[in-house]
């Protein structure tokens, strides 16, 4: 077999080589700057494909928003108990069961059926102490405490969890902390005078409000971050059902709500229609923030689901501000501001 080449073979095969690489070019796009922009159907399109790519993180930032409207709404609803509240948005959590799997349920384990109460119990407790945070507190300021999951839910990943934890965490956590105490303001360290400068009276246990509704959000913050890391627990058996948790969620609420509603009697009667209206958009953001997390924590990680989760912290913020009334002083912002940095500076490893 003759393999030499004339002349005219090799300009055939230049021809060739070149026109393969413009096909080349054109299948992989614009590779230069400054090429054609992408028309808005190609850039709805894309934004589509990361969304559905990871779609954890979508329902993560939806969670944080939702999660900021109910407990703004809270706020605005001093004229009922939280524990009737919470009692009202554990309620509204039973629709659920018309979308859950029970012939899927069947099939988990006694463990399962721990983990999923575990996450109805600590979920309740979380935020029924962050409703009666509340009463006390700022809401921007509640928000930020009570919601500053990633360095906590960081440290149980790693108990419980097995998920790394490195140095770097530990500053983010030293970080972290500095922002809590600011916020806090603890009177032994700041004295009465910088807890709430806004009251006058001369009863000065009532300038002690603010602290007492940080002090309050740590332990809310406690059972919350509980609740992550037995979602997630759920989600590496390969359990976690969205509705199956909202439904064992409905049932801890109602139980531990109503009992201590029994208890202390406190049940006050709903007649205005402003209430019932507040009542019910309570019990729907916070249907969908539940389910939100649950879905969230499915597809990513615990650390990454809970920084997600403190978008919930700017928009109790400003609604807070524009709607509430309520002007943090500049130690709570600085508080503020660190606990956010270091949220978000735990996705920076």
């Amino acid at each position: 077999m003759d393999l030499t080449t004339t002349g005219e073979d090799t300009e055939l095969l230049n021809k060739a080589t070149s026109a393969d690489e413009r096909q080349e070019g054109d299948a992989s796009g614009p590779a230069e700057f400054g090429s054609e922009p992408l028309s808005p159907r190609e850039a709805i399109k894309l934004v589509w494909d990361v969304c559905t790519r990871r779609i954890g993180i979508c329902f993560g930032l939806l969670a944080g928003t939702t999660i900021g409207l109910q407990l703004s709404t809270v706020k605005a609803l001093p004229s009922i108990s939280p524990y009737q509240i919470m009692f009202f948005r554990s309620f509204s959590f039973f629709i659920s069961i018309l979308c859950t799997s029970w012939q899927k349920s069947a099939t988990y384990d006694v463990y399962d059926l721990v983990y999923y109460f575990g996450y109805g119990i600590s979920n309740t407790c979380g935020l029924m102490l962050t409703y009666v945070a509340l009463q006390f507190g700022h809401v921007g300021n509640v928000t930020a405490i009570s919601l500053n999951l990633p360095i906590p839910a960081a440290i149980l990943g790693y108990l419980f969890l097995q998920e790394s934890i490195t140095c770097y965490d530990v500053v983010l956590f030293a970080v972290n902390l500095t922002g809590i105490v600011l916020v806090t303001k603890p009177p032994f360290i700041f004295g009465l005078d910088t807890i709430d400068t806004e009251i006058d009276t001369a009863d000065p246990s009532e300038s002690y409000d603010e602290f007492y509704g940080a002090i309050i959000s740590i332990f809310a913050l406690l059972g919350i971050v509980a609740s992550t890391t037995f979602s997630r627990k759920l989600a590496y058996r390969g359990s976690s059902d969205a509705s199956l948790v909202t439904v064992v969620t409905a049932i801890c609420g109602v139980v531990l709500s109503g009992g201590i509603l029994l208890f202390t009697q406190t049940w006050d009667p709903v007649t205005s229609l402003t209430d019932i209206t507040m009542l019910v958009g309570i019990s729907t953001l916070s249907l969908l923030a539940n389910l939100f997390i649950v879905l969230g924590l499915k597809y990513e990680n615990v650390l990454l689901v809970s920084v997600l989760i403190t978008f919930c912290v700017p928009v109790s913020f400003l609604v807070g501000i524009f709607v509430l009334q309520e002007i943090p002083d500049l130690i709570s912002i600085i508080g503020v501001g660190l606990t956010l940095i270091s949220t978000f500076l735990c996705l920076w490893k």
